[in-house]
Order: structure tokens, then C-alpha cells, then sequence
């Protein structure tokens, strides 16, 4: 709470700023601009800084990413084809309403031809 007074403080009356920095992910999180960066992120060389942006590609973040989150690929790619007709979430109202708004559509077809 003191961190976040001290910031709109700052803000708001050109305090001093408070330089402290928290990276504890079980708290919340309290990095100033300019304390953290992609080569830091990534652990790539800091030399090869021009050459970051162009070598990690968004293949390499997914390959990183998939590591600590593995994706499932389910079987059932699909969706049936009318999912308002799925015997599994049915709703009365919903679908009397549904039927009426399918009359009216049909209706309206058939006055256009």
C-alpha cells in the first residue's frame, strides 16, 4: 500500500520517487522503467543486443512458453454444425425464443423470393 501511495505521490506532486523494486510473484509486482528488459528476460547475451529482436523469434517464446504450459491438442477439433441444436445445453426459453426468431427468418426468405 505504501509503495502504491508513494507512486501516486510521485505523480501526482513530484515527490521523490521511490527506487525500490519487488519481482516476488507472490506479491504484487513493482519494476520501475527501465529496471528490466527483453535480453534480461530472455537471458540472451546483452552484447548481441541489436540482434535480439531479429534471432528470438516467436517460435522460440512459444517453444519456451509450451515447456512451462503444456498445450492440449484435443481430439475434437470441430464444432457440430448447428451447436444451438446440442442436446447437451438445453434451455426452454432460450430455445422457444430461438424458434421464433428461426420462424421469423424463414418468413422473411420466403418474401424476398
Amino acid at each position: 500500500m505504501k509503495r502504491g501511495s508513494d507512486l501516486l505521490s510521485h505523480l501526482a506532486f513530484g515527490t521523490d520517487h521511490w527506487k525500490g523494486l519487488s519481482q516476488d510473484y507472490n506479491k504484487p509486482l513493482f519494476i520501475p522503467n527501465g529496471s528490466d528488459s527483453l535480453s534480461v528476460i530472455a537471458g540472451t547475451n546483452p552484447s548481441l543486443e541489436g540482434e535480439f529482436v531479429g534471432s528470438f523469434t516467436m517460435d522460440a517464446w512459444k517453444q519456451h512458453y509450451t515447456t512451462f504450459f503444456p498445450q492440449n491438442i484435443s481430439e475434437r477439433g470441430d464444432l457440430p454444425p448447428n451447436p444451438a441444436n446440442d442436446s447437451n445445453f438445453r434451455e426452454p426459453f432460450i430455445d422457444e425464443l430461438r424458434a421464433r426468431k428461426d420462424q421469423e427468418l424463414e418468413r422473411y426468405k420466403k418474401e424476398l423470393n
